[in-house]
């Protein structure tokens, strides 16, 4: 038992035992984004202010308050 043991978390550390069945796809966070373009930033976002953004999944959050 303790070889099948040692034997396992061997073949895992190789990375020949997966986790999930399912591969997940890894998608670049570079690519993700909200809004395509400046004028669809929502009407009702304030300038200076934390702003969640319900309908496009988005917080947008003010990096100074100029």
């Amino acid at each position: 038992m303790e070889d099948k043991i040692e034997e396992l978390k061997r073949r895992y550390k190789k990375g020949e035992i997966s986790v999930s069945s399912k591969k997940h796809k890894i998608k670049n966070m570079g690519t993700i984004q909200a809004y395509s373009s400046i004028k669809k930033l929502p009407a009702s976002l304030k300038k200076g202010s934390l702003f969640v953004d319900e309908e496009n999944f988005a917080i947008l959050v003010p990096i100074n308050k100029d």
